[in-house]
């Protein structure tokens, strides 16, 4: 079995208004609703929700179901759990300058992808752009989202 652990931060830009809370709503947002935040997503149905925990049912472009435990630990961290293995999380953080990032960090196992092969390497190029597209679309959708006046 092979595992993918990967994490990608992108930069808020200097010149955005949007506060650490209202970029947290836009993650309880994608929680809800990922499939504008995350290309590969095509469904997600939420089976149980309060303030702090959603269980989701999603389905990938790639044919895959899985069921997600996701908590939000505002207004910095959304950590989505699955019954496949994978670990996400999402993190609002800030450097010692004061720009502020949304990184994400994944953990995917790939139990039919043997360690050291080549098709190892390829899932693995493959999981990086992947994975750094949906850091980007998800701060881009969020971005949106505050200009249109739909976050707090």
């Amino acid at each position: 079995m092979s595992i993918f652990s990967y994490a990608y931060s992108v930069p808020f830009p200097k010149d955005s208004k949007i506060t650490r809370s209202q970029a947290f709503e836009a993650l309880r947002y994608k929680a809800r609703a990922p499939m504008a935040f995350v290309p590969a997503i095509a469904s997600a149905e939420v089976l149980e929700e309060n303030p702090t925990y959603i269980k989701r049912k999603t389905g990938m472009k790639s044919g895959i179901e899985m069921t997600e435990d996701i908590n939000l630990y505002a207004p910095s961290l959304v950590t989505f759990k699955s019954n496949t293995g994978q670990l996400v999380t999402n993190l609002i953080s800030e450097n010692a300058e004061g720009a502020r990032f949304l990184t994400f960090t994944f953990y995917m196992p790939f139990p039919d992808v043997e360690p050291g092969s080549e098709a190892e390497a390829t899932k693995k190029r493959e999981m990086e752009g992947a994975c750094k597209g949906a850091v980007a679309q998800s701060l881009k959708v969020m971005l949106e989202m505050f200009e249109e006046g739909r976050l707090n």
